[in-house]
């Protein structure tokens, strides 16, 4: 195997030596693409003071979705159990969130009525037992926001297609779709297939998103102000009133289809069994 590869090196190394001589060529000449035509142009006049040479210049990432079955734990979340979700965290009902993002996701709800996007990110505590709680419940508060979002971004939206029963607007559904599926990457699912406008209506006029995010967002920061070996301790009644809760709501296992969102990295240059044209392409450069 060893001489193998040794072998095999040697034999590539002279079109590697051309691919890196066509590289800084091409760099040094703005070419960022193949395929498409280059015009060559001459100015004895002036130098490059930039000789370097980075891959990234010719690096691409795509996206691309693409929707998979898979098998979920499904919770059946109504009003009721909402809101005893956000009374875990009465005692920050009133709190003023420091993270940027979140205090201004509250100052858009409030002033502007507005479900503003992006959402914010919860902060993560360190320990892992209370990230995976805490994390399950900011997975419900950003769902809840995002079906409101279906909507309308603006809240007297979601009034209106509560007071005419409307169905969800097909374009707002569609722009919400891959933002939605971001946030569904665990196996578990809040059930609000059947939720309608007048339910999520209901939520809002009782500002639960609000008292869920500064209750989440207070109970969260607060604890990561202390040592981080105190947290599960300060942490663990909290935590045993969230497991009850999770523990008796109806949940069942259910087959759905997510996006999932694959990433290729694409490097735009001549091919390794385009040997004859980077030969060509290599005589040019020369």
């Amino acid at each position: 195997m060893g001489l193998f590869i040794g072998a095999f090196l040697k034999a590539i190394q002279p079109y590697a030596q051309m691919m890196a001589a066509l590289c800084v060529f091409f760099y040094l000449h703005g070419v960022k693409r193949t395929n498409k035509g280059m015009k060559i142009l001459f100015d004895f006049g002036k130098g490059l003071e930039d000789l370097g040479f980075d891959l990234r210049h010719f690096r691409e990432i795509l996206w691309r979705y693409r929707k998979i079955s898979q098998y979920v734990a499904i919770y059946g979340w109504n009003h009721n159990t909402l809101w005893s979700l956000a009374g875990i965290f009465k005692n920050f009902w009133q709190y003023g969130p420091q993270d940027s993002n979140a205090d201004d996701w509250l100052f858009n709800y409030g002033e502007n009525k507005k479900f503003n996007f992006p959402l914010p990110i919860l902060p993560a505590t360190g320990v892992e037992e209370i990230d995976l709680w805490l994390q399950r419940v900011w997975q419900i508060w950003a769902t809840i926001i995002l079906e409101c979002r279906k909507y309308g971004s603006n809240r007297d939206d979601l009034r209106k297609y509560a007071d005419t029963q409307r169905k969800e607007s097909p374009k707002i559904a569609e722009e919400q779709e891959g933002s939605y599926e971001s946030i569904r990457r665990s196996q578990e699912l809040p059930d609000f297939r059947d939720w309608d406008a007048k339910t999520l209506f209901h939520l809002d006029h009782d500002r639960w998103p609000e008292s869920m995010l500064r209750g989440l967002f207070g109970f969260t920061e607060k604890l990561i102000e202390i040592p981080k070996a105190q947290r599960l301790e300060k942490a663990q009644a909290t935590i045993q009133q969230i497991q009850k809760l999770f523990s008796n709501l109806p949940h069942w296992e259910g087959k759905r289809e997510v996006l999932i969102k694959e990433i290729l990295e694409l490097l735009n240059l001549p091919i390794w069994n385009k040997r004859h044209e980077l030969y060509q392409t290599w005589v040019l450069r020369r």
